[in-house]
C-alpha cells in the first residue's frame, strides 16, 4: 500500500479541487504482446462553476437540470487506445464520475499511421510469432456528445452517448451505469455495474487486424458489441486532508472484441491501493 497527497488552499468553498494519490496498482492489459500498466500516481482534477464542469480529462457544460435529472453536453477521450501504449494517462488515472472506463493518451491522431512493434514475449502461442504482423499505431480520438443523470430507487443512473469527432474511426459510444453509494461518518464505499457497447466501427479500429497488418490469415473486421463493467470505490478518511483509497474494477470483454487475433485475454482489471491528500 502507498501513500498520496492533497490540500485544502483555504477554508472557503473552491470551485477547484486538486488531490494527489501515491500508492500502488496495476491495470491488466488484453492486447497480445502489451504488458499490463502500473499505477502509482493519481492526480485528481475536478472543476464545478454553475454550468461548466471538468473531470480530470473530461468536460462538460450542463444543458438542463432539478433535483433528480441532469442533461449534460460532454468531451471526453476515446479509452481502448492505452492498451496500445506502455505509458500513457492511463497509468496515471482511473474511473471517475464521468469517465467510466479510463482515459486513454493524449497523443494527437495521424492520418498515416506509423507500425508499432509489441514486444517479444517466451511463448510461441498461435498469435504469438511477432513476425506475423505489424500493427499500425492505434491513435486517441475525442469523444462527444451527451450525457444524462438521473437518481432512481436509490441508485444514480448514467447515460452516455459519444461521437468520434475528429473522424478517426467514425464511430459511436453509448455507455450504462448504476451506482449506489453507502456513507459512513469517516468512509465511503461506491459500487456501480455498466455495459458499454461500441459500434463497428469504434471496435475495428482498435481490435480489427488488416492485410497489411499480418501475413498470416488473421485478417479480422469485428462486428458492434457490449462489454460489461463493475467498479468498487471505498475511501475512508484518516485527517482532514488524508483519505486511504482502496479502488478495483472489472470488465468482461464482449465476444467480438475477444476473438480478434489482437487480444489474448476477455477481460481488464484494474486494482489501486494508496493514500490520497487534498489540497
Amino acid at each position: 500500500m502507498g501513500l498520496a497527497i492533497a490540500n485544502n488552499a483555504d477554508d472557503l468553498k473552491s470551485d477547484w479541487q486538486f488531490s494527489l494519490g501515491i500508492g500502488a496498482g496495476v491495470r491488466t492489459n488484453p492486447v497480445a504482446y502489451a504488458s499490463d500498466m502500473p499505477i502509482i500516481l493519481l492526480p485528481q482534477v475536478e472543476y464545478s462553476g454553475e454550468r461548466f464542469f471538468i473531470q480530470n480529462l473530461d468536460m462538460g457544460y450542463i444543458l438542463s437540470e432539478n433535483k433528480n435529472h441532469q442533461l449534460n453536453l460532454l468531451l471526453t477521450p476515446s479509452y481502448d487506445q492505452m492498451f496500445f501504449d506502455r505509458w500513457n494517462s492511463g497509468n496515471f488515472f482511473v474511473e471517475s464520475g464521468n469517465n467510466l472506463l479510463g482515459t486513454g493518451s493524449n497523443s494527437a491522431p495521424s492520418q498515416n499511421p506509423e507500425p508499432l512493434e509489441p514486444p517479444i514475449r517466451d511463448s510461441d502461442e498461435s498469435f504469438a510469432d511477432k513476425n506475423q504482423f505489424s500493427l499500425h499505431k492505434r491513435r486517441i480520438t475525442a469523444l462527444g456528445g451527451l450525457e444524462y443523470n438521473f437518481s432512481m430507487a436509490e441508485l444514480d443512473w448514467q447515460l452516455h452517448w459519444v461521437h468520434d469527432l475528429l473522424d478517426l474511426h467514425n464511430g459511436n459510444e453509448i455507455r450504462l451505469v448504476a451506482s449506489r453509494d453507502w456513507r459512513g461518518s469517516r468512509s465511503a464505499l461506491k459500487m456501480s455495474l455498466g455495459l458499454i457497447w461500441q459500434d463497428e466501427n469504434t471496435l475495428n479500429y482498435y481490435y480489427g487486424l488488416t492485410p497489411e497488418e499480418t501475413a498470416s490469415e488473421n485478417v479480422y473486421r469485428p462486428d458492434a458489441e457490449v462489454s460489461a463493467l463493475l467498479r468498487l470505490d471505498w475511501n475512508y478518511r484518516l485527517t482532514e486532508n488524508w483519505d486511504l483509497r482502496l479502488f478495483t474494477s472489472y470488465r468482461q470483454l464482449g465476444y467480438a472484441i475477444k476473438q480478434s487475433p489482437v487480444i489474448e485475454d476477455d477481460k481488464i482489471v484494474t486494482l489501486f491501493v494508496g493514500g490520497v491528500y487534498h489540497f
